[in-house]
């Protein structure tokens, strides 16, 4: 059983896809289907969206040891922002329904699944 985000971060090393990627490298794009969910294990990336005038707006950093993808339980509705590598590095992923086996394994109550 799960009892910290520790140990979540373990899980996602034992079951997840460890991913490279490079400087500048898109890790998923603004309107692609949510079907992952990514463990920074090193590197640092900025989540982003465009604008209508072309402009670049940071809507938020990740460092090492930070979970970003993640945008619905239940669906796999569009990502809402752009993922970006401002340095190489790798992450681990697992997939949505992966995560949602874990999370109702461990956070919820029997009665509860989502």
């Amino acid at each position: 059983r799960i009892a910290s985000v520790e140990e979540l971060k373990t899980q996602f090393k034992t079951d997840g896809e460890l991913i490279k990627f490079k400087k500048k490298a898109i890790i998923y794009r603004e309107e692609d289907h949510s079907n992952n969910i990514y463990l920074l294990e090193k590197g640092l990336i900025k989540c982003h969206k465009i604008d209508a005038e072309g402009k670049e707006l940071i809507t938020g950093l990740c460092n090492k040891g930070d979970f970003f993808g993640f945008y619905s339980f239940r669906d796999s509705i569009p990502y809402g922002e752009t993922t970006t590598a401002i340095e190489g590095g790798r992450a681990y992923r697992i997939s949505r329904p992966h995560f949602m086996e874990i999370f109702n394994q461990n956070f919820r109550k029997p009665d509860l699944h989502l």
